[in-house]
């Protein structure tokens, strides 16, 4: 299904500004990274993410949400500040999830479109270019989701053959609430400001069911869901425990199967 509104005001891609924070009205794109205990990991992710905007003609903010940590995050991602005007830190006053993590960076983005990101780095940046540009910007008015299952010229992925085999199985679940996407829980996912911002003010699931709950509001609300294959790398470190998690996964669905039923996204 289409999505139905129309933007009516006119959209163009901004210069690039430095500091998005400044009350600047008009930022092109979010990119919302949440973030636990990822001191190891995330230097190398800014500065895979950094290096590719700072080359970009846009207004771009980067939002990087510390979701709790106990070790260094915030001291990482303070330092980078002091290089990068448009990266932004904010804090949740203990952990919480990924999900609310999205939520907080959603409420807190101010882009006309924006990004979800995972904090490993796993999907290239640099995938987003494609999608900005293979049609006028102006006309993207619906969601694009990264998918490690549909096949694409040029995608090149290397999986944890374990951790590949429970993403299969789960995917296969999923399709029973959201049966037309077939990947519907990789990190990398474009959304339109009506969408992010309606589905931070409705969402519910504070952990990895976000994912699940923003793709089952988009079908509530008549918004476009286009899947596209991207490029994909198991990164160590991965904070997703695969048992606890895939139980957590499943009644998760349960409960949005349930919410939608009763009309709690609408």
């Amino acid at each position: 299904m289409l999505y139905s509104t129309q933007v009516q005001e006119e959209r163009h891609i901004s210069p690039f500004v430095s500091n998005p924070t400044l009350g600047i009205k008009d930022v092109f794109l979010s990119v919302v990274i949440p973030a636990f205990n990822e001191e190891v990991r995330l230097p190398s992710t800014l500065e895979h993410v950094l290096h590719y905007f700072d080359a970009q003609a846009y207004t771009v903010e980067v939002i990087v949400v510390n979701d709790g940590s106990s070790d260094a995050t915030a001291q990482v991602i303070q330092a980078f500040q002091t290089k990068c005007p448009y990266l932004r830190l904010v804090n949740m006053p203990k952990n919480q999830g990924k999900g609310a993590c999205l939520q907080a960076g959603f409420k807190a983005a101010k882009g006309r479109y924006a990004l979800m990101y995972d904090a490993d780095r796993a999907v290239p940046i640099d995938t987003l270019e494609d999608w900005l540009y293979a049609e006028s910007p102006d006309a993207l008015e619906h969601i694009i989701i990264g998918s490690r299952s549909v096949e694409e010229d040029g995608v090149v992925r290397r999986f944890n053959p374990f951790r590949h085999l429970v993403s299969l199985t789960f995917q296969k679940l999923s399709q029973w609430l959201i049966p037309d996407i077939e990947d519907t829980q990789c990190g990398f996912k474009l959304f339109p400001a009506q969408a992010y911002r309606l589905f931070a003010d409705l969402q519910l699931e504070k952990g990895f069911a976000a994912d699940l709950e923003y793709l089952m509001m988009a079908e509530t609300h008549g918004f476009y869901v286009e899947e596209r294959g991207v490029s994909w790398t198991n990164m160590a470190g991965s904070k997703v425990n695969v048992w606890v998690d895939s139980w957590k996964m499943l009644l998760a669905m349960f409960r949005i199967r349930y919410r939608t039923f009763k009309g709690c996204y609408n």
